[in-house]
C-alpha cells in the first residue's frame, strides 16, 4: 500500500530555509511504501468495511496535516462449490438412480472441509434440498452458523446392459 504522509524534512510546509523542500519538491507531503494486515472476522460479506486510523493519505491542502483514516472495503470472492446467501451455502451433490429410488447415504464436504454425513430419503428427486443446520457460514460477533443446503442431483445411468434395461422396464413400468 502506498500512502502520503507529512515530508520529515519540511514538516509539511513544503519549504526548506526559503527554498523548495528537496525532499517533498515542496509539496509538503511524500508517499511512502507501508505494509498493513489486517484481522479480518470470520462469516464477512462483500461490502464489510475495516477503519485503520491515521493510515490514509496526509491531506495535500493543508501544511503539517495529520494523514486520514484508511478504509478498506473487502469483496469476498465466490467459492467454486459453495453458494452464499447471508450465512446459509447452497452446494450440489451427485446421487445415483438407487439411491434416490431406495434412500440411502452420502458424504459430503462442508466450507470447513469437514465430511458429514447426509441421509438421502427414499424417492427423492433431482434438485430436492436437504438442510443441515448450523453447517453453513460463521455468522459475526459468535452468533452461531447459518445452515448448509444440499441439493441433489440424480445420475442416471449411461451404459446399461440389455438385461439391466430389462430389469428396470419390469420393475418400474410393470411390463
Amino acid at each position: 500500500m502506498i500512502t502520503a504522509a507529512v515530508c520529515p524534512q519540511c514538516k509539511g510546509t513544503g519549504k526548506s530555509n526559503l527554498d523548495l523542500c528537496s525532499v517533498c519538491g515542496g509539496k509538503g507531503t511524500v508517499s511512502k511504501r507501508t505494509k498493513v494486515v489486517l484481522k479480518i472476522k470470520k462469516g464477512v460479506e462483500s461490502g464489510y468495511e475495516i477503519r485503520i486510523p491515521k493510515a490514509g493519505r496526509a491531506p495535500e491542502s493543508q501544511i503539517g496535516g495529520e494523514p486520514g483514516d484508511l478504509h478498506v472495503i473487502l469483496n469476498v470472492l465466490p467459492h467454486p462449490v459453495f453458494e452464499r446467501r447471508g450465512a446459509d451455502l447452497y452446494m450440489k451433490a451427485p446421487i445415483s438412480f438407487a439411491q434416490a429410488a431406495l434412500g440411502g447415504e452420502i458424504m459430503v464436504k462442508t466450507i470447513d472441509s469437514k465430511q458429514v454425513k447426509v441421509k438421502i430419503p427414499a424417492e427423492t428427486q433431482t434438485d430436492a434440498r436437504l438442510r443441515l443446520r448450523g453447517l453453513g457460514m460463521p455468522m459475526r460477533g459468535d452468533k452461531g452458523r447459518g445452515d448448509l443446503y444440499v441439493a441433489v442431483v440424480v445420475e442416471t445411468p449411461r451404459k446399461l446392459t440389455v438385461q439391466q434395461k430389462e430389469l428396470l422396464r419390469q420393475a418400474l413400468v410393470g411390463a
